[in-house]
């Protein structure tokens, strides 16, 4: 039986050893918002400006990242369907590798895994590639040993953007990072996202593979 989920911008199929994500229509996407948001208080305009952000970060995402020359290793070896799909390996949700390391109290593996997702930044960088949502758990994954971006349709090269993002320390305050990531491991997560998430890192490392 082929398990299924859906987001907000993708209904996604998955298999034993990949998925499969289709692209949801602007009405899809408004009515998956709409629940959420009507419950804290948003208006129908504002469910519909956040839909189109959404749809317009799809399309945005794509670009950058056939623009990349990203190794296709580092966010989960897509395939490109001309139908409009979207095939990638399936990984290890990165929440999920959190959860077996805690149920084999293996704080080593834990750590590695915060360690990976650093390396994982640096590197998207380098091909001019930032995850704009900090969805550290979800957007992320282990595939053959290494931390790859799962989710690549939340992206942005708008460079002020990211510093500014990087100066607040907007992984700080993400939802993600509280809730995916067990308490344990925060400390150590914030000592190498504050030593590792610097814009002077980010300007070193930016789009630095295009001139190798």
């Amino acid at each position: 039986m082929i398990e299924k989920k859906e987001g907000w911008q993708c209904r996604v199929e998955l298999y034993k050893d990949y998925v499969i994500k289709r692209r949801k229509t602007l009405e899809e996407t408004k009515q998956k918002i709409m629940r959420y948001f009507i419950l804290n208080g948003k208006s129908i305009r504002e469910v519909d400006a956040e839909a189109h952000r959404v749809q317009c970060d799809y399309d945005e995402s794509l670009k950058i990242i056939q623009k990349s020359k990203c190794p296709k290793k580092l966010i989960g070896n897509p395939i490109f369907c001309s139908d409009g799909r979207i095939r990638q390996d399936r990984a290890l949700m990165l929440r999920d590798a959190f959860n077996e390391a805690d149920k084999k109290d293996d704080e080593i593996f834990g750590r590695q895994l915060i360690d990976g997702y650093k390396n994982l930044v640096h590197e998207l960088w380098r091909y001019g590639i930032h995850e704009k949502v900090w969805n550290f758990g979800v957007n992320n994954g282990v595939l053959n040993g290494l931390v790859v971006l799962i989710d690549f349709l939340e992206l942005s090269d708008d460079t002020a953007k990211i510093i500014k993002q990087l100066e607040e320390k907007r992984w700080e305050n993400s939802y993600s990072i509280k809730k995916d990531l067990p308490h344990h491991y925060l400390s150590y997560f914030l000592q190498c996202a504050n030593k590792a998430f610097t814009p002077d890192y980010f300007s070193k490392l930016w789009k630095s593979a295009r001139n190798e």
